[in-house]
């Protein structure tokens, strides 16, 4: 009899111990995938910021060229500090550039021909790079590359929309 008690015992324990376990395993489990989620959606968001401030800065910088062209600004300078602070204000850009049409800005493109900073037609494209030593121009020597072909570029101009493309090395 006593045999039977300790059987029954046992048993009624082993079942108890396995409906607990199994249901802190579920529980554990929608927890975990619970806590996921929240986590995807802080990150999503958080990427998000980061890219939003990005885009912001960039429309912002490009309102700024706007403004200067259509009130008449030639000076190139003004167009080049404009870069320059955009890359300043905004420690997390490695890189700003300024792309413009031939003879957009200024229609002086053959006076900047193979000068420092432009492009060898005298185009004002110009990139500014976050060096560990500072910013600093980039500058392209014996640049063979129609960058204004690349998709970076055709593609806002074809759809009018911002894109952002994978990592490249050039």
């Amino acid at each position: 009899m006593i045999i039977w008690i300790g059987l029954l015992s046992t048993l009624t324990f082993a079942v108890v111990i396995y409906l607990i376990s199994s249901q802190s395993v579920k529980r554990s489990k929608k927890d975990a995938f619970e806590l996921a989620s929240v986590k995807a959606s802080e990150y999503a968001n958080t990427s998000k910021n980061y890219l939003q401030s990005a885009s912001d800065a960039a429309w912002y910088l490009a309102k700024s060229i706007l403004a200067l062209k259509h009130k008449g600004n030639i000076n190139r300078e003004f167009y080049l500090e404009l870069q320059r602070q955009t890359i300043e204000s905004n420690d997390n850009f490695l890189s700003v550039w300024l792309m413009f049409e031939k003879n957009a800005i200024d229609g002086r493109d053959s006076l900047y021909l193979n000068t420092t900073i432009y492009d060898n037609q005298g185009r004002l494209n110009t990139g500014l790079v976050r060096y560990k030593t500072g910013i600093e121009y980039e500058y392209v020597e014996g640049n063979t590359i129609d960058e204004y072909q690349e998709s970076f570029y055709t593609e806002p101009v074809q759809t009018k929309k911002e894109i952002i493309t994978d990592p490249y090395m050039y």
